[in-house]
Parts: C-alpha cells; structure tokens; sequence
C-alpha cells in the first residue's frame, strides 16, 4: 500500500473478481481466513453506489460489536471515509448513494425500507435462514438489486450449505470459493508459517478456515470435551498449604444460583439457590463460609452479583469482584469471560484439577464452544455468546460459569498453613454433596 496515497495494492486471485464482476442476484464469497473476502465484498458496494446513483445499501453482522470492531473499522480503512457512528450510516461522496451499518436484531426497524443491495457479513454467523429472507425481501430498489455474501465454509446442516453448495442447479446462488493458500502471496510470511503449525494442532480448524473444507462439524470447536473431564478421574494432589475460595454466579430469570466451595482446585460442595433476593444469597453465603471457614469469595458482579459482592465487602469478606464482560487485558482474548474459560480448561487439560464430581458441571464445561475465526483475526479468542449455549442447553450454564470463577479467583486468594500437616478435621470429613435451597 502507498501510505502516502492510502492506494491498497494486491494480486488479484480468479475467484476473487469473479466475485467482484458477478451479477448473480446473491454471490457469496466462501473462503478461508485472509482471502479478502471483506475487501472485495465492499468493492462491490462501491460499485452499486458509483453505478446506480441514488442507490441504498445495507452492510450487515449478526452482531453490532463485530460489526463495529471488524467491518465499519475494515470499511474507512479501504475507503477513507468516515462512518457516522451516530446514525451508523454513511453517504459516498459524489454518488448520492448511502450505505446503512445495521446487526441482526435491528432487522425489524427496516420494515419499509427498499434497499438496493445487502452484503451479509460472516453469513456463517446467521443460524436463522430468515434474517437472509428477510432481506431478500427488501431488495426492490431502482432496476439492478443485488445480496452480497461472505462467509467460511459451514457443517451440512447450515443453510448456506444448503443454498449454495448443494443448490448449483439456481443461478440466482452464485458461489465464489477460496483458501487461505491461494492468496499466500497477498499474506504476511509469518502467519502463513503459523498455518503449518495450526495443521497439526487443530486439523478441524485448520480444514474450516484455511482449507476451506465444507462438512466439518461445530462439535470440533468444543473448548473442552467430556473425554477431557473423564481424563481427570485418578488425578489426587497433597498440598502442603490450602487456597480455598467460595464462588457464587449470582442468577435472576428462574435461572440458578450456585455457591461452589473450591479448595486447591477442588470443588468440594454445591449450594444450588433458586433465589433472586440480595440479602437472602447472602446470608446463605455466609452460612456457607462459616461451614468451610472460607473468607474468599469469587462473584459474578454482572447484575444481581453487584449486590451481593458489595455486601460481602461490608461484612468483611475478601470478595474478587468478576465481570465476565469486560474487556480483556491480554489482548490474546476477546473478552475476560473468554480468558477465565481458556485459563480453566488449560488447568483441566494439564490435569491440574481433581476430577469434578458433579456430573451437570462436566456437562455444562463440556459445553461451551469457542469461536475459531476469532483466533487469527487480531480481535482476541470469542466463545460463543451465552444465549447461544443456553439455548442449546435449554438452560444457563450457571455452574459452569461458577466452576471458572472459583478457579480464576484462587490465583488470587492468599494459601493457609495447614496445622499439623493435616486441614481442619471437619472439613477433611466433609462427604461431598450437593443440595438445594
């Protein structure tokens, strides 16, 4: 690139002005990570705003934070021009054409808008074939309407597979595919050498996002396996001194609200509260604390969880505040629910954590899924959104949650001497349990 000029310079690939010249009704562009897929994508958007005077476009994700951190930044870096963050839209100079920036839940308010063309980012995202529909349905716009595609290959059972790999008999689905190592001439040297090691250390994700293999099955991106929970049984350590902590992920919604006493990484015992009252999750916090002589205490300060925490202060408690949300402060992570859920299953992997007695905690750790594109994309690892994981379940995963907070909070808590060499007598007989209030 002239950095003078802010002119980008590449090699331009077959698949990718195929793409850029194609007249298809809805060309997608299927390819693995650094194909310029987003580039050409917006090349294209360009063109319609310069060809049809007037025109009105819709740049899309299926969620505004992406939107925001990935495409909108993607699109004043190619084009120079500034997004109206406020409106979230903007007008091409020159051509009276204007482009909207919008995210999947805000598809209601273009009810009567008539667009000229769409261009769906990371379609893969999309699980809902509808949100696609709905914008086919907006597509009425001067004489020429076109919905632009990109995404990376998907598993059979997503409808893009559905609509472009197997459909080849509709014109109206142009499919425009590459990987990652036809464009290695347009990428840095240094990525492409971490690409050989990625193919040995994660096939699936190197078949999905390099070699832009289609069938390869969302189950792969698991952050941790049941096998990987199983592997934990046998595993027994003698500490010389206890870290202990209680972690609460206090829940709303008829959700539940589990207190987990943790000792050496250990989960000992589980209260499961149906409750949404701050003072009623504290006081059985500190009946809890007072059985364990625990003082530490992991909470979740999202919500309800701020309460609580800022009560527990007042009474004295050594409380590490969690908010899963925040943004992470090793740029390696997405978020900071993300690096406590990579930290925990590093901890499960290296079999640095006794085995779990409580089956629905495996089951709910075991079900949590990472976002692969997100690993090379400069944007820090994502694990799928909660939502996403609860609807699966059919259920919060809130003693999952409240599993990884415990033991993120134990690098914070301060060790106890064990007197004598041996803990507490009451609490070394402690049967394991788990019971419900």
């Amino acid at each position: 690139m002239d950095t003078e000029k802010q002119k980008w310079e590449i090699v331009a690939k077959r698949a990718q002005m195929d793409f850029l010249k194609s007249t298809a009704r809805y060309p997608a562009f299927v390819g693995g990570w650094g194909t310029g897929k987003t580039l050409f994508a917006i090349l294209k958007c360009l063109q319609l705003c310069k060809k049809y005077p007037g025109n009105l476009g819709l740049i899309a994700r299926k969620e505004y934070t992406d939107l925001r951190d990935s495409t909108i930044q993607d699109f004043q870096k190619y084009t120079q021009l500034k997004i109206k963050e406020q409106h979230k839209e903007i007008e091409i100079p020159a051509t009276g054409s204007k482009i909207l920036f919008r995210h999947a839940d805000e598809f209601n308010a273009l009810q009567n808008i008539n667009l000229g063309f769409f261009f769906l980012e990371q379609a893969d995202e999309i699980e809902d074939e509808n949100i696609f529909d709905f914008l086919r349905g907006r597509l009425r716009r001067g004489t020429f309407q076109q919905g632009i595609l990109t995404a990376n290959a998907t598993d059979t059972t997503h409808w893009l597979y559905k609509r472009y790999k197997e459909n080849t008999n509709n014109k109206d689905y142009a499919l425009f595919e590459m990987t990652t190592i036809e464009n290695a001439d347009n990428l840095p040297e240094l990525f492409l050498n971490d690409l050989t090691k990625l193919q040995s250390d994660n096939p699936a994700i190197f078949d999905r996002y390099v070699a832009n293999i289609w069938g390869v099955n969302n189950t792969q991106f698991l952050l941790l396996s049941p096998a990987d929970l199983e592997s934990l049984k046998g595993v027994n350590f003698i500490h010389p001194h206890t870290k202990k902590i209680i972690a609460i992920d206090p829940s709303g919604g008829g959700d539940e609200c589990p207190l987990m006493y943790i000792a050496n990484g250990e989960l000992k015992d589980i209260l499961i509260l149906h409750e949404k009252d701050t003072m009623k999750i504290v006081g059985h916090a500190m009946l809890f604390a007072e059985k364990y002589k625990c003082n530490n205490f992991a909470i979740d300060v999202i919500g309800l969880g701020k309460g609580v925490a800022d009560r527990l202060v007042e009474l004295n408690k050594k409380v590490i505040a969690i908010n899963s949300s925040e943004k992470s402060s090793n740029s390696q992570f997405y978020n900071k629910r993300a690096e406590m859920y990579f930290y925990t299953a590093q901890l499960i992997r290296d079999r640095k954590i006794p085995y779990i007695f409580d089956a629905e905690t495996r089951k709910q750790l075991s079900s949590i899924r990472y976002d692969p594109k997100t690993i090379t994309s400069g944007g820090g690892i994502k694990l799928e959104p909660k939502d996403v994981v609860k609807k699966r379940l059919g259920y919060s995963p809130d003693r999952g949650d409240c599993f990884v907070y415990g033991q993120w909070g134990l690098q914070f808590v301060e060790e106890e001497r064990k007197m004598g060499g041996y803990e507490d007598y009451e609490e070394e007989t402690e049967k394991i349990s788990i019971w419900a209030v």
